[in-house]
């Protein structure tokens, strides 16, 4: 080869190595962003391990730890953003289905294979032996370290800042163990500051006049004679000189109309759900079976009737105040029945420029046990009933949660039907936290679509026995009955409208049996035909139906169909499958009207919810709930902060946009999920692509140079 050709090789190599760095260098760009534009030049950053994408390991520490769960709760002081954590929240409910299958004869390791294959292996195994943990990130660099590790069966679900210390109240699923106030003083030095030997959190906290308040459960609490079956309810104000006391401004007897119910022993539950302070009273909330409760109290004047501590509470909410029932139902008595222990069982009341808000949980922790020990019970068990455990999810989906606006004049909580748009057709279950930013109001939710998902596991087999052979009988059967009806007389245009319902019925029976037994295949099919499930299933609800002209056998037929099970499933599944699946994070400059910052987790469908929020001077910090790979800590900034507010992981990274949707409208499905790349990246893109264009016309322009002067001779020109 000659020297200029050699020379010429080794220049076309070397512009296919740099289009190759190139082409690797944008893709890393696109692989490591963090930051992403939403409306009106909101920033959000991913703090927390910023490289981690949808489905890889976070949990707040560098290399990431899948069982801390939830950014529990928060507090900041100076430069500081303080986290509480749990540990595999979500992996321990999934552990006591395992137990139960151990209990039954199953192997501990053939179980969880039983679990992992029904829940995509999303649900890590429980494996640590630690509690919770307290974080702190460092607004200014991004550092994130652990400075406390609390016993195993521990965790932390509320901070708070008060006169520079730090309080963390504790939490534990178990009912009988302590719990705890921890105080964290200015040099990070931790100790417990309060103990309580029963209830599962002291989850209630605010400030009050410069006085501490916790609200939750006080064992050293006496009961009366004849009360025995009451909750140790207690609101505490910690003293003003010693950290280790703490006296009760209300007990029991405040709530007692209230302190027999479940919610107040329950293992998930808090007994004093929260509090704040509005209009010179503290307002502190109660979960309950038929929906919450809500007092309000002030230290007694005048006439007000005082307890022993010399405060004076009266019912806001509940079945006796005469104003607002029991859960804001229509009914006084709140959700009873099939409803009860499922909506509004708890709400968290908060103030935003001088106005009181009230904002609404449903039991989704209920709701998915139920369906998925049901779901687990039917493998092994043909009396497992998909309407009885399905019942709960469809109940708490068609209840869309609400915000409430206290009306002063009328003493009424009043909807507010500008943020109630944003939670129809969807799977949100929480609306979980609140803060004020910038004289903005943000709020979050708890999507449950993740979760609700595994009831995708069901086959046609989960809501009927019939054999194909039964199934083609079934079809038969319809064919007569069409006979019976034209013999009784029904013709004409009702004759035609009852011949296509059945025409249908019978289509749907056929496609029954192919998509029996695949689950993705059932699972659309169930979407597909959900008006015609309908249909089907009220015809054995009321008289004078259809199915009162059928024959016997046909209706026994029907009967062994669990039609109201294929509906509930049929809504839950199109519910999932057209939910934008992630938190919500919402803003409001006036408490009335809102729009989206996120509808999806921060492109993330495990963070399942926005835990947590803290303002600071540099930033909104929002901790996620993602129990599957495990929390995150991310940043909001709008323009308005100081201007070295920069995110600590972005010095050699490019900014990303991620445009909210237009339409309010949570089930939008433009949506960008994927928060690595989107439409405004394109510019810093094509220079990129620019430069590798470039040099592979040059390099072809060079070959054909080479070609032309090698063979000019040859050519006519």
């Amino acid at each position: 080869m000659k020297t200029y050709e050699k020379v010429l090789l080794k220049s076309i190599t070397t512009i296919i190595v740099l289009v190759y760095i190139i082409i690797s260098m944008n893709l890393r760009v696109y692989a490591s962003n963090t930051q992403n534009t939403l409306i009106d030049g909101t920033v959000v950053e991913k703090i927390s391990n910023p490289d981690a994408r949808e489905g890889e390991t976070d949990g707040l520490i560098d290399g990431g730890d899948r069982e801390t769960s939830y950014a529990w709760a928060m507090a900041t002081r100076g430069d500081y953003v303080y986290i509480g954590t749990n540990k595999n929240i979500v992996g321990g409910i999934a552990n006591t289905f395992v137990q139960s299958m151990v209990s039954s004869g199953i192997p501990e390791d053939t179980a969880w294979e039983l679990v992992n294959s029904m829940t995509n292996n999303e649900i890590p195994r429980p494996e640590t032996e630690e509690g919770g943990q307290i974080f702190k990130c460092n607004i200014n660099t991004g550092d994130i370290e652990v400075i406390y590790t609390a016993p195993k069966d521990v965790a932390f679900r509320m901070g708070i800042e008060f006169d520079g210390d730090l309080y963390f109240c504790s939490f534990s699923s178990d009912t009988s163990a302590d719990n705890y106030i921890y105080k964290i003083d200015e040099n990070d030095n931790i100790t417990i500051a309060f103990t309580s030997k029963t209830g599962t959190s002291l989850r209630a906290a605010c400030i009050y006049e410069d006085s501490l308040l916790f609200g939750g459960v006080d064992s050293r609490q006496e009961l009366d004679q004849g009360d025995e079956d009451c909750q140790k309810l207690a609101i505490l104000q910690k003293d003003a000189n010693d950290d280790t006391k703490w006296e009760r401004i209300a007990d029991y007897k405040d709530f007692k109309d209230y302190a027999t119910d479940p919610a107040a022993f329950s293992n998930v539950s808090s007994p004093i759900w929260d509090m704040c302070v509005y209009d010179g009273y503290v307002w502190a909330s109660l979960p309950n079976s038929a929906g919450i409760v809500m007092y309000k109290g002030h230290p007694a004047e005048g006439n007000e009737p005082a307890n022993e501590y010399g405060w004076y509470w009266t019912e806001v909410i509940g079945k006796y105040n005469g104003v607002n029932n029991l859960g804001l139902a229509d009914d006084v008595d709140g959700y009873t029945g099939d409803e009860a222990g499922l909506v509004t069982m708890a709400a968290t009341p908060f103030t935003f420029k001088d106005g009181l808000y009230l904002m609404n949980f449903d039991n989704t922790i209920t709701a998915t046990a139920t369906a998925v020990g049901g779901i687990l019970s039917s493998l092994s068990s043909s009396n497992a009933k998909a309407s009885d455990y399905l019942k709960p999810m469809y109940i708490t989906l068609n209840n869309p949660q609400k915000l409430w606006k206290y009306d002063d004049a009328s003493g009424k909580f009043v909807e507010v039907t500008g943020f109630t748009k944003y939670m129809k057709d969807n799977c949100i279950e929480y609306i979980w936290r609140t803060e004020t930013y910038n004289n903005k109001l943000y709020l979050t939710t708890m999507d449950s679509a993740v979760l609700y998902n595994y009831t995708k596991n069901l086959k046609g087999s989960n809501f009927t026995d019939l054999t194909e052979t039964e199934f083609s009988e079934f079809v038969n059967r319809i064919d007569n009955l069409i006979s019976i009806l034209q013999g009784l007389g029904v013709e004409g245009e009702q004759l035609k409208i009852i011949e296509k319902l059945l025409e249908n019925i019978k289509s749907f029976l056929q496609e029954y049996v192919e998509v029996a037994n695949d689950n993705d295949k059932f699972f659309k099919f169930v979407i597909e035909n959900e008006s015609l499930i309908n249909q089907v299933e009220a015809l054995g609800n009321g008289s004078n139906s259809i199915l009162d002209m059928a024959d016997e056998e046909l209706k026994a037929l029907y009967n062994r169909v669990d039609w109201t099970g294929l509906k509930m499933y049929s809504f839950i599944s199109k519910t999932v499958e057209n939910d934008v699946w992630g938190f919500d994070l919402l803003v409001s400059s006036d408490g009335e009207n809102f729009e989206l910052v996120t509808d999806n987790g921060f492109g993330d469908k495990y963070n399942y919810g926005g835990r947590s929020l803290i303002a600071t001077d540099k930033g909104l910090y929002i901790g996620t709930a993602n129990p599957f790979y495990g929390a995150q800590l991310w940043r909001l900034t709008d323009g308005s902060e100081q201007e070295d507010n920069k995110n600590p992981n972005d010095d050699d990274q490019n900014q990303n946009q991620n445009p909210t949707p237009d339409n309010p409208d949570k089930n939008n499905q433009n949506s960008i999920k994927d928060p690595t790349i989107a439409p405004d990246d394109l510019p810093a893109a094509g220079i990129s692509y620019m430069i590798v264009i470039g040099a592979v016309v040059i390099g072809i322009l060079a070959f054909l140079g080479y070609k032309y002067n090698k063979y000019k001779n040859l050519l006519k020109f």
